[in-house]
């Protein structure tokens, strides 16, 4: 149940030592000190259950309804109809040739290959159907929001706090 450690003055509790009852990690351990074992045990708190799941899940949810009532009325705009027409006319249709062109044809997304990416994999998908476009783009915020509130939830040390921040974030348009 125990390996010595890489000195050899202690041991370190292999992963069958660790116990958990009533949502508390307990951690055994060997302390060495002068030739004396003296056995003392580590508590780690577990995070609060699935809180954490379903306030994500909610935000994810809130996210994604919310934008239900316009998101099929909604076509292409403003930047979408010249990356459209650059990876419209790529030949062939692969992931390589339509990140060539579309840095190639602008400068602006030289500097942003995630978004390059992201734009030809959303164009081999799904072509030039807008909804589908608008739907991924809502998934992939939801997962943002979901994320941010996982971060600002550690960051914070505050649960109420941090789910309100990510969802005013969520809701902004």
């Amino acid at each position: 149940m125990y390996a010595v450690d890489a000195r050899g003055q202690g041991a370190v509790p292999t992963l069958n030592a660790i116990d958990y009852r009533n949502g508390v990690y307990s951690i055994p351990l060997l302390v060495t000190d002068k030739g004396i074992n003296e056995r003392m045990v580590a508590t780690v708190k577990r995070p609060a259950g699935t809180s954490w799941m379903l306030d994500a899940m909610f935000l994810f949810g809130s996210v994604f309804a919310s934008a239900l009532p316009y998101v099929t009325g909604l076509g292409f705009y403003s930047d979408d109809w010249s990356y459209n027409s650059v990876l419209a006319q790529v030949s062939p249709q692969s992931l390589i040739p339509m990140l060539r062109a579309l840095f190639l044809d602008d400068a602006d997304i030289r500097e942003r290959p995630v978004q390059a990416a992201y734009l030809a994999l959303r164009y081999k998908a799904f072509g030039p159907h807008p909804l589908p476009w608008h739907i991924a783009d809502q998934v992939v915020l939801g997962l943002a929001v979901a994320a941010f509130y996982l971060a600002m939830r550690e960051v914070l040390e505050d649960r109420p706090l941090a789910f309100g921040v990510a969802l005013v974030f969520g809701m902004l348009p």
